[in-house]
């Protein structure tokens, strides 16, 4: 049996992925818009505050260096 705050955590996901879902069609016009200023030069200034400062570094180094899925790590032995 699944404990009540596992549960909890699960459905919370579940709610945001969801929501996620159903603003596919925005989030692939905003990446094309985005391809788009990219290829014409511009750039992704990514700010924020407290935990969003977080991610938006995150994001910032997902452009700067993408994860390749398979690519051995660098810090590797």
């Amino acid at each position: 049996m699944v404990s009540g705050s596992v549960a909890d955590a699960f459905a919370r996901r579940r709610e945001a992925g969801l929501a996620l879902a159903e603003c596919a069609d925005a989030i692939s016009r905003a990446g094309a818009a985005m391809a788009a200023g990219f290829s014409e030069g511009g750039k992704l200034i990514a700010f924020g505050n407290g935990a969003g400062s977080t991610d938006a570094q995150h994001v910032a180094v997902e452009f700067a260096h993408p994860v390749i899925v398979g690519k051995p790590c660098p810090l590797s032995p």
